[in-house]
């Protein structure tokens, strides 16, 4: 995960989300679909026994892309996903607080018609460093446009450890 420039805050979300999610059934992803455009995303899967405690009977998961921002959805009997509902509003780049306040909405008795809640982005002090990922996915060439404009990945790199340093940015 640590080679993808989104890679720092999905990891802060999931550390976030602590026992809520599985994973060994989370991961983030780096691929183009379309040969042009690179697009950053994040799947979280829900730990199933705690989606079973709140009365759903498939896994719940949680999506998130620089295009789309967060969203939720269900697996169906069949054993698909149902189409993605919003899961929050807000900037892209979502506090995981507020991340992990809109999963428990999810997770209480009819929550998800409670939703999308309304999120907002950490407070971070002090400068940021684009990391080498995040400075190619800013950098456009004659055949095609950066992956992520730089407000995006400014967001993004203060989810990143410093080199040279342990643990994860400040809160």
């Amino acid at each position: 995960m640590a080679t993808h420039p989104h890679a720092p805050y999905a990891h802060a979300v999931m550390a976030a989300l602590g026992d809520l999610h599985d994973p060994a059934n989370s991961w983030t992803a780096y691929d183009s679909d379309n040969g042009e455009v690179m697009l950053m995303e994040t799947v979280i899967r829900l730990d199933d026994d705690k989606t079973r405690q709140t009365g759903w009977t498939g896994g719940l998961f949680l999506f998130w892309s620089q295009v789309r921002g967060w969203e939720w959805a269900y697996e169906t009997d069949d054993g698909r996903n149902s189409d993605p509902e919003p899961l929050i509003t807000g900037p892209l780049v979502t506090d995981p607080a507020h991340i992990v306040r809109a999963t428990h909405t999810l997770l209480s008795a009819h929550g998800h018609k409670q939703l999308p809640a309304t999120g907002r982005e950490r407070s971070h002090t002090g400068p940021v460093t684009l990391t080498p990922a995040l400075k190619n996915a800013t950098t456009s060439s004659d055949s095609y446009d950066p992956d992520l404009d730089r407000e995006t990945a400014h967001e993004l790199a203060a989810y990143a450890v410093a080199p040279g340093t342990t643990g994860s940015a400040p809160e």
